[in-house]
């Protein structure tokens, strides 16, 4: 999930948390962060909660993998360009944008 997504979104998780529900959020900038994703689509599974193939799982998997895109400076940040560039490139060919994150 993107932050600007989620938050417009009104039908996103963080949206229908009640106003007093505890929530926690994981960010890319957290190298901790995809495995914590991906255990929790473990424990959701072993739980019966959801289906290996559950698109709520299938995008929980899907941000652990561009978070570490991101991290490695492979991912473009710009909202909507979804481009995957090679750390060596010096710009984003498809957007011309220069958003991305170091290389860590």
């Amino acid at each position: 999930m993107i932050k600007r997504e989620e938050l417009s979104n009104p039908n996103s998780c963080l949206n229908r948390a009640k106003d007093d529900e505890v929530v926690f959020v994981l960010r890319a900038h957290d190298i901790t962060a995809p495995s914590v994703i991906r255990y929790w689509c473990i424990e959701r599974i072993a739980t019966g909660k959801n289906k290996r193939d559950d698109e709520q799982i299938m995008s929980a998997l899907a941000d652990a993998e561009r978070m570490e895109r991101q991290r490695k400076g492979e991912d473009c940040v710009r909202p909507g360009c979804g481009h995957v560039r090679l750390i060596h490139d010096p710009q984003c060919d498809q957007c011309g944008c220069e958003g991305f994150m170091e290389a860590r």
